[in-house]
């Protein structure tokens, strides 16, 4: 049986071997780890100041496990990302759909490798435009679906405009 010692060297180490292998990654995937984590701590926080407030296990439940859940997903992202479990697809955008009322991006159409890739966007977004670079993030595991000509994507890990201040000047 190996002997597992832990000690300040070690998790040091540890630690800055995580460091190394986190500085690799995209940097949208990088911004996704982070709020991750930020959004786990704000819950413990939470948890924390309410329990000073009111020391009732009850309320501390939801945002503890708010901040568990996204700690978990956190981790899975790390580990999908160092595994190489995800693929970069590249494409020039060359519609938008938005919204009726309120004129919301609501899904982008671009062409990757000659065909048209829709993606049902999950936040919103400001000042997207016909004919910019989009690097869109997407797990092996992500099923898409051919409906009315276009290849649909419902879900994906991160979007990037590498170049969009270069489109608007134009």
């Amino acid at each position: 049986m190996k002997k597992i010692s832990l000690t300040r060297g070690s998790i040091c180490q540890w630690l800055s071997g995580i460091r190394k292998t986190y500085l690799t990654f995209p940097a949208p995937l990088q911004k996704h780890i982070i709020m991750h984590g930020l959004f786990s701590m704000a819950g413990i926080l939470l948890s924390v100041i309410l329990y000073c407030l009111n020391p009732d296990l009850y309320i501390l439940l939801p945002p503890f496990g708010i901040s568990l859940f996204a700690l978990c997903r956190g981790i899975l992202l790390f580990r999908r990302i160092t595994y190489g479990d995800y693929s970069v697809v590249e494409g020039t955008c060359i519609e938008i759909e938005s919204t009726t009322l309120r004129k919301r991006t609501k899904a982008l159409v671009f062409l990757a490798d000659g065909r048209k890739v829709k993606v049902q966007l999950k936040q919103r977004r400001k000042k997207i435009m016909v004919g910019a670079l989009i690097q869109l993030y997407v797990a092996n595991s992500t099923v898409g679906y051919d409906r009315d000509g276009y290849y649909m994507l419902y879900d994906y890990l991160a979007l990037e405009f590498p170049f969009a201040f270069e489109a608007a000047k134009e």
